[in-house]
């Protein structure tokens, strides 16, 4: 019996999307949890890293990615900033957890 496997070697806006979403899920269950007890979890500097290049990867896929695609033929700025983001998404959603482990562990 021949199982077909393909590997998908391009990752779309779509799957960049649900990554980060998965990710704030995440982070938001952590921050509810620790809420739940009286405990407070402060922005970590990951987060905030990927939030910003989130929001300039953005505004660049809106405008096309202007200026770079007008004077620098071929430089994809908006899409790196983009994966760019959903790494630091990534690390930062593992950084909460091990952060705030003890917390989420606290409330079972």
């Amino acid at each position: 019996m021949d199982i077909a496997v393909t590997l998908r070697t391009e990752i779309s806006f779509e799957d960049l999307e649900d990554i980060n979403d998965a990710r704030d899920i995440i982070v938001d269950g952590c921050r509810m949890m620790a809420s739940s007890n009286g405990k407070v979890v402060a922005a970590i500097k990951s987060g905030k890293i990927k939030t910003a290049a989130l929001m300039v990867g953005t505004v660049l896929v809106f405008f096309n990615n202007f200026p770079f695609s007008h004077f620098f033929s071929g430089i994809r700025v908006a899409e790196y900033l983009l994966y760019f983001a959903t790494l630091m998404s990534l690390i930062s959603m593992i950084q909460y957890y091990v952060l705030n482990k003890n917390i989420i562990a606290d409330t079972k």
